[in-house]
């Protein structure tokens, strides 16, 4: 659960005890910053943003793409990404991606890159150069290659059901503990954009579906009518004549 408390303490320059993470770097604590009040301000309004965006748009696409790009500016980086993740089938894709070589819609092994070790971390991870990442999948010539990345995991309840990942943009920088909380944030928001985006695309499809059958059943209505009619009708009229057997 996000402790927001204690990013509310980290913004205004308080620290937050250092947490390890098992199989990955240890996440730093945050040092005292005399601009955290306007950063917090910075973050509070963004946040607000897109929680009124979350509540009238069903389009995932546009929703991610700007939580993302809200996430990578107030972290102070320029390229990021956010996947999906397929337990069952046991991939991921790549549903969004700022800077990140245009790989938007390609699927992955769930246990390669930044995903696949916050899989098995089961939550934030860190790495001081990208090129620690197991099975990663940028080339050495790529420049972010010796970057630092984050990644945080994307849940509906206790389901993960994607990952958000920010490079930073110079080496040698280290996200801390708050930098993790913060980008957890929009995580949150970014499940409840998937959340909503599949209980909308699934009540479409119902809906499709009702409408199907209605006009299936529309189409053998007018039979039926008739049918009904012709018995009224001979009802009226005493039956159905039968020359057979009508008395003289």
């Amino acid at each position: 659960m996000i402790d927001t408390p204690r990013i509310v303490a980290w913004a205004r320059g308080e620290g937050i005890i250092t947490t390890s993470h098992p199989n990955h770097s240890e996440i730093a604590p945050s040092r005292r910053d005399p601009l955290a009040g306007d950063r917090l301000h910075r973050q509070v309004a963004t946040l607000a943003d897109l929680a009124a965006d979350l509540a009238g748009e069903f389009r995932l696409q546009p929703l991610l793409e700007r939580i993302l790009a809200n996430a990578v500016e107030l972290l102070g980086c320029e390229s990021g990404s956010i996947c999906t993740i397929d337990e069952k089938a046991r991939v991921y894709r790549k549903d969004v991606d700022l800077g990140v070589g245009c790989r938007s819609g390609e699927v992955f092994p769930i246990d390669e890159g930044v995903t696949g070790a916050v899989v098995r971390a089961g939550g934030p991870v860190t790495f001081a150069r990208y090129a620690d990442v197991p099975r990663g999948h940028i080339a050495p010539g790529d420049p972010r290659f010796g970057h630092p990345v984050i990644g945080v995991p994307i849940r509906v309840r206790s389901t993960l059901i994607g990952v958000c990942v920010v490079f930073g943009e110079v080496e040698g920088r280290t996200f801390d503990e708050a930098d993790a909380k913060l980008l957890e944030l929009f995580a949150t928001h970014a499940a409840v954009a998937i959340a909503n985006s599949r209980l909308h695309s699934a009540a479409a499809e119902r809906a499709a579906s009702i409408t199907i059958a209605a006009e299936r059943e529309r189409s053998t209505t007018p039979w039926a009518g008739a049918s009904l009619l012709f018995s009224f009708i001979s009802m009226r009229h005493g039956g159905p004549r039968d020359s057979g057997t009508t008395s003289r």
